[in-house]
Order: structure tokens, then C-alpha cells, then sequence
């Protein structure tokens, strides 16, 4: 057993009272005198003075040590004894219960290996069905964004190669592309859904900006020589909505104005001028007329399709020749 000085002893004990108040583990760290050692000297200098227990305990602020040397302290202790160390200290009977608690927790005994198997398994489980809820919701969310794409899109970018697409127009794709991927679509189902290469889309917004078709033929854009004027595009809608003619068509207001030595447009001009100002809409009782693409038919073996028209089946061998093996 080490033996200590008086005055190494009555040094230690200055500076764990006050004003120091330095704890007894950073004593222990600083001197290497064992904490039990540090704790006595501590409570034999304060019974000696008639101040034991008179400095209350930051309960707040404790260590997990001391709390541990609280518990050790007071576990000889009756009830009547340990009320009057807490009021003295500044504790709850309930606190030192936690801590009692806490302290035989701590050495419970290890769960058993099968235990811990188990454990295991629910883990690697509740990990896969983590995973398998964001997979779905991924999917749920880039579903969303293109059914929200293909309504803002109603019409496909799709058609003959190298075919002309304003400035206009490709801004909106963009744009509408944009949202749809902040959303959660990836851009190839997007890209897929208007018929539109990414390549194309990469093509277009070169340098952080839209670009515009930099053809000449498309730059150009000569204005036929039989355009109608504003003058006569406004002469036309005069006409078509003069009381006599409002109830008729242009099939019936073009023969009519030649019957009286009058012609102004034709009737295809009629009808383009009055559908480009929405005075086109159907009238009466009648079905709307639809004009619907007949199915397409694929023959296998002979004498499965038929045709009037030769020309088609041409047409379709040479197709059929065309395509690689």
C-alpha cells in the first residue's frame, strides 16, 4: 500500500475544495493517486470540520464515474440516512435509484447467440423492404411525372427525320422535360414518351441555351406569292359572318358569292381562315365526322392479306427488302 504525505495529502485536499473545486478524476488523472483514496481524503477532511455533505453535487453535470462512486457511497445507506444525504447533496432519491438501475444494467448478462441471429435477420429484412419502399416510391414518382409530361405533350415530337422545330417549341419541350426529371422521371422513359432522342435534347441546348434550327432553308422561309393579305383575311371573315351567310358553310358561301359574280377565296382559304379564328367549330345535332388510320396488317404466309391495290403491296415488299436481317 503507497503512503502519501501530509503535505502532497493537504495539497490534493486544497484544491478539491473551494474556490478550486477540482473533481477527484481529473485529480486522478493528473496525480495517479486512486479515486477511492481521493474520496476519502475528501470525506474525512470534511467530517473533521463539521462539513460532510455540506457542498451539494451537480447532478447536472456529473460524470458517469461519479456517479458510479455516488452509488457505491450510498449503498450502505437506510432510507432515513439517504433522504438526508440527498437534501445534503442536492439529489432525488429517484436520481440515485436511475443510476442504481443503470449500474446493474450495465453488467446484465450478454443476449444468448441465437439471440443475436435473430436480431440480425430482422435487421438484413427491415433493410431489403427499406430498399424494396424506395424502389417504389421511385417508380410511383417517375410514373406521376410522365403521365404529367405526356398531358402537358399531348403531341409526339416524333415523325420524319430532320423535320422543322421552332425555337418556340423546343423551349417548352425543355422545360417541360426539366420538371418532369426534378419530379423523378429519368430522362429516357421522358425522352421515349415524346419520341425524342436525348441526343437530339443534347443537340438543342448547347452552351446552357436553346438553340434554334440553324438551316438556311429553315432560316429563310419564303412566304408563297399567293398569301393571302390581312385585308382579305379580314374581307373573308366579314363575309362568312354577314347575316345571310352565318348559318352556312364555305361549301355554300363560295358558290354563292360566284353566283352573284363575286369571288374572293377559295373554299379550302374559307375554311383555313375561319379555323385559324376559331369560327370553325361543328354545329348541330350530327356526329362530329372522325377520320381514323385503318389497322395495319402483317401477312406471314401467303394468302393471308389481300389488296385492290397493287401499288401497297409494292410498297410493303419494298419495305420488307429494306429491313436488315
Amino acid at each position: 500500500m503507497s503512503q502519501y504525505s501530509e503535505e502532497l495529502r493537504a495539497s490534493i485536499i486544497a484544491k478539491m475544495l473551494p474556490p478550486n473545486n477540482v473533481s477527484v478524476p481529473e485529480l486522478f488523472q493528473e496525480t495517479g493517486i486512486p479515486k477511492d483514496t481521493l474520496y476519502t481524503w475528501r470525506l474525512k477532511h470534511r467530517k473533521s470540520n463539521g462539513q460532510a455533505g455540506i457542498q451539494p453535487l451537480p447532478s447536472a453535470g456529473l460524470s458517469s464515474e461519479e456517479k458510479f462512486a455516488v452509488v457505491v457511497e450510498t449503498a450502505s445507506l437506510n432510507e432515513l440516512e439517504l433522504s438526508e444525504y440527498c437534501r445534503r447533496k442536492g439529489l432525488y432519491p429517484a436520481q440515485l435509484s436511475a443510476w442504481r438501475n443503470t449500474c446493474l444494467q450495465a453488467n446484465a448478462s450478454v443476449p444468448a447467440k441465437a439471440d443475436r441471429e435473430k436480431l440480425s435477420q430482422q435487421a438484413k429484412a427491415i433493410k431489403q423492404l427499406e430498399a424494396e419502399l424506395r424502389r417504389k416510391e421511385k417508380a410511383l414518382a417517375e410514373a406521376a411525372a410522365l403521365l404529367v409530361l405526356e398531358k402537358k405533350n399531348s403531341n409526339a415530337l416524333g415523325g420524319a427525320r430532320g423535320r422543322k422545330i421552332d425555337l418556340r417549341e423546343r423551349r417548352d419541350v425543355i422545360a417541360h422535360l426539366h420538371e418532369a426529371c426534378a419530379a423523378g422521371a429519368r430522362l429516357g422513359p421522358a425522352c421515349q414518351l415524346l419520341e425524342l432522342s436525348p441526343r437530339t435534347l443534347q443537340r438543342w441546348r448547347e452552351d446552357a441555351h436553346v438553340k434554334a434550327d440553324g438551316r438556311k432553308a429553315a432560316a429563310q422561309q419564303r412566304e408563297p406569292a399567293n398569301k393571302l393579305s390581312a385585308q382579305e383575311r379580314q374581307q373573308i371573315l366579314a363575309i362568312a359572318n354577314q347575316p345571310e351567310f352565318a348559318h352556312l358553310p364555305p361549301s355554300q358561301i363560295v358558290p354563292a358569292l360566284a353566283d352573284r359574280g363575286l369571288y374572293i377565296a377559295s373554299e379550302s382559304s374559307f375554311y383555313r381562315v375561319l379555323r385559324q379564328a376559331n369560327q370553325l367549330a361543328h354545329r348541330g345535332k350530327a356526329k362530329a365526322p372522325t377520320h381514323q388510320r385503318p389497322l395495319p396488317l402483317e401477312a406471314t404466309a401467303p394468302n393471308q392479306v389481300w389488296s385492290w391495290d397493287i401499288s401497297v403491296l409494292q410498297q410493303c415488299g419494298q419495305e420488307v427488302q429494306g429491313r436488315p436481317d
